[in-house]
């Protein structure tokens, strides 16, 4: 999952704006008097489906509702002139999608009021409210909760891996198209 957030956090960075843009108003103002653009993760527990909702926001301009569902295309950029001042390769966010369908977890991005959310859930492991809770000893349950660890742990190297050689790939795309426009 530390990747995942790795991912959100440097997407926003990058695509952050800030009230001197004119392009987000509500952009916080430092008490230097400058003004800067907000990123703000948050991470709630939701009790009825025993998740916990990690977010990452970020003021900014929208994602436009046509390329919404295309952000987590490998290579795929909303603004390919914006890409090449940060050298964003396009695989960040197709990576996440990777490991997440690999955990078989929710995830997804919304336009919202001054910027753009990402998210993604994760079962609460501190939830008492399963229906296995009562049924399973203190022992049997920290066996089962060793299993499912490692087949997490197994799965984000799994994916780890995947990614590594997709940015790898992107490397050597970019490389060659900058060779190219040469």
């Amino acid at each position: 999952m530390e990747e995942v957030l790795t991912n959100y956090l440097s997407n926003a960075i990058n695509h952050v704006d800030d009230a001197a843009s004119g392009r987000c108003p509500s952009a916080g103002t430092l008490p230097d008097g400058s003004t800067a653009g907000r990123i703000v993760v948050t991470a709630d527990v939701k009790e009825e489906s025993s998740k916990v909702r990690v977010g990452v926001f970020n003021t900014g301009s929208h994602i436009p509702e046509e390329d919404i569902d295309r952000v987590w295309d490998k290579f795929y950029k909303v603004d390919k002139a914006r890409t090449r001042e940060y050298g964003g390769s396009g695989v960040g966010l197709s990576i996440v999608r990777a490991i997440m369908e690999s955990f078989h977890q929710d995830f997804g991005v919304s336009n919202v009021e001054d910027g753009v959310q990402f998210w993604f859930e994760l079962e609460y492991a501190g939830s008492v409210n399963g229906p296995d809770h009562e049924a399973v000893s203190g022992e049997d349950r920290a066996v089962n909760d060793r299993k499912e660890r490692r087949a997490r742990e197994a799965a984000e190297k799994e994916a780890v891996k995947r990614m590594k050689k997709q940015r790898r790939e992107a490397d050597e795309a970019v490389d060659a198209e900058w060779i190219s426009t040469e």
